[in-house]
C-alpha cells in the first residue's frame, strides 16, 4: 500500500510540474512552488526553449544595448547620475553586466576607446532608501577594459519586490591603467555629463546627481532607452518565488525597436526613447521585463552575424536572460537592396538561432510603412513591404517562430497602403513618435498572449 501511495504521489508530482512548466507562458507569479529544477532548457517537440523558473529576470523593462557605452560618450572623463527604475518580478541576486563596448550601424560590436573604472549601487526604497553597493571581487572600484564585459554582484541578499520603484546609481571615470582618472581627450558636453574640471570629478558618488525620468503608461520611471546615457547593459536578479513564469523579453530590430525619434525630431538621440514593443512588454501592470536589442540603422542580414560566432559579447549577455525574442527587422533591408525573399530568408536564419542555439522562442513582427510624405507613399519600399508582411501573416515562416505581432496595422491609414495614420504620428515617415508608439500597447494587447 505504501509502495502504491509513493508511486502515485510521484505521479501527481510530475504531472503538476509538467503543468507548471507548460504554464510558463501566461505570465504573473505567485508565492510557492516546488523546488527549481536544475535544467535551464527543455525539449519540447524536438525544439528547445528556456523554463523561465531557472533563469535570471530582468529586472526592469530598462536594459539595453544603446545604453551602454557607444562610439563618442565612451571617451568621457566622468559621469554622475541616479536613475528611477520600476521592478518588474519579485526579485535577489540582484547582477548588474556592465560593459565597455558598443555596437555600431552594421551591428557589430566596437570595444570602447578608453579603461573605465565604475561604482554602481542601487538605492531602495526610492524614497529615503538605503544605498546597496555592487561589487566584483569584493571591490566596489569595477574596472572594465576596452571590449570586456563585468558582472558586479549586490551581496547582502538584497529583495527587490514586484513593482518596487529604486534608484540606480552610477559613477564613472574613464581612467589609465594605474586605474587614474584621464584628464585630457575628448569629453562631450551635454545633458548626460557632469563634466570635469581641471580632471577634478564635480560631484562625489554619493551626492545627489540628476535624476533621468520619462513619464510613460502611468508610471514615472526610468523606462527609457538613452542613447547618450552609459548604464549597465543589464540588471537582472533570480525570481524571489520559484514558480515566477511570467515570460521576459528579448527586443531585436533597428531604430524603429530602440526608439529613435520617439521624442524628438531632430537627427540625435533624445533621452526618451523607448520604441513601440518596450512601450507593450512594460505597459503598467506588466509582470515583464527586457532587454532592448535594438540599434540604429541595423538591418537583419547584419543581425544574423551573430549566428556564426561573431558578436560574442551580445551572446554572452543573453546567456540567462530571455524566455523570448521579438524581432522587428524588416525597414533598412528593404529601403535598401534586399528583396522581400532575401529578407524572409535572413529571419528564418534568425528565428532558428535563437530557438535552435539559444533556446529563446522567436516571434516576428510585420513592417511598419515608409512613406515619402504624408500622402504619397514610398514606392520601392512599399510593394517589398506588402509581400513580406503577406509572408509573415500567413505564417510561411520556419517553425521556430511562435507567433507575430502584427505592428504595421497600428500606423497605416490601411492595410498595405504604405501611408501613415496621421501626420502628427511620425517625424519624418518612417519613425513613429511617442504619439503613435502610445496606441501600440492597446493594439497589440497583452504581449503574453505571443508567447506560445
Amino acid at each position: 500500500m505504501k509502495s502504491f501511495l509513493a508511486r502515485l504521489l510521484l505521479a501527481v508530482t510530475l504531472i503538476v510540474s509538467v503543468a507548471i512548466g507548460d504554464s510558463a507562458l501566461a505570465g504573473g507569479s505567485g508565492t510557492s512552488a516546488p523546488p527549481l529544477s536544475s535544467a535551464t532548457i527543455k525539449a519540447a517537440g524536438g525544439l528547445l526553449f528556456r523554463d523561465p523558473r531557472n533563469l535570471r529576470y530582468p529586472v526592469s523593462c530598462r536594459n539595453g544595448l544603446m545604453t551602454g557605452t557607444n562610439a563618442s560618450y565612451s571617451q568621457y572623463a566622468m559621469s554622475n547620475r541616479r536613475i528611477k527604475r520600476n521592478g518588474k518580478v519579485a526579485v535577489t541576486d540582484l547582477q548588474a553586466a556592465i560593459g565597455n563596448w558598443y555596437v555600431n550601424s552594421a551591428y557589430a560590436v566596437t570595444n570602447g576607446p578608453n579603461r573605465i573604472k565604475v561604482n554602481y549601487s542601487i538605492q531602495y526604497p526610492r524614497s529615503g532608501g538605503k544605498q546597496y553597493p555592487f561589487y566584483v571581487n569584493g571591490s566596489r572600484d569595477i574596472y572594465i577594459e576596452p571590449g570586456q564585459t563585468v558582472r558586479a554582484v549586490e551581496p547582502t541578499g538584497l529583495v527587490i519586490p514586484q513593482f518596487a520603484n529604486f534608484y540606480v546609481l552610477e559613477y564613472v571615470t574613464a581612467v589609465d591603467s594605474a586605474g587614474n582618472q584621464l584628464t585630457s581627450g575628448t569629453f562631450p558636453s551635454g545633458r548626460f555629463t557632469i563634466g570635469v574640471s581641471g580632471g577634478v570629478e564635480k560631484q562625489a558618488f554619493n551626492a545627489a546627481a540628476t535624476d533621468k525620468t520619462l513619464t510613460q503608461d502611468g508610471e514615472t520611471t526610468a523606462i527609457v532607452t538613452q542613447y547618450n546615457l552609459f548604464d549597465a547593459l543589464l540588471l537582472s536578479g533570480k525570481p524571489l518565488y520559484s514558480n515566477v513564469s511570467a515570460p521576459s523579453y528579448v527586443l531585436a530590430g533597428d531604430s524603429i525597436m530602440f526608439g529613435r525619434r520617439e521624442e524628438d525630431a531632430t537627427s540625435s538621440d533624445s533621452d526618451g526613447n523607448v520604441g513601440p514593443m518596450e512601450r507593450a512588454v512594460c505597459a503598467s501592470g506588466n509582470a515583464y521585463g527586457a532587454i532592448n536589442l535594438g540599434v540604429s540603422g541595423t538591418k537583419a542580414s547584419d543581425f544574423k552575424a551573430i549566428t556564426t560566432g561573431s558578436n560574442t559579447q551580445i551572446v554572452d549577455l543573453l546567456r540567462d536572460v530571455g524566455t523570448h525574442v521579438i524581432d522587428e527587422f524588416a525597414v533598412n533591408d528593404l529601403s535598401g537592396s534586399a528583396t522581400a525573399a532575401q529578407l524572409e530568408s535572413d529571419q528564418n536564419t534568425i528565428g532558428d538561432w535563437f530557438r535552435n542555439t539559444m533556446g529563446i522562442r522567436p516571434i516576428l513582427t510585420t513592417a511598419t510603412p515608409v512613406a515619402s510624405s504624408i500622402s504619397v507613399t514610398n514606392s520601392v519600399y512599399n510593394p517589398k513591404r506588402v509581400t513580406y508582411n503577406a509572408w509573415v501573416r500567413s505564417r510561411s515562416y520556419s517553425s521556430s517562430f511562435v507567433s507575430y505581432i502584427e505592428l504595421s496595422d497600428v500606423y497605416e491609414t490601411v492595410r498595405d497602403s504604405g501611408l501613415w495614420g496621421s501626420s502628427s504620428w511620425t517625424t519624418d515617415f518612417i519613425h513613429p513618435n511617442a504619439t503613435s508608439n502610445a496606441l501600440v500597447p492597446t493594439a497589440v494587447g497583452d504581449v503574453g498572449q505571443y508567447a506560445q
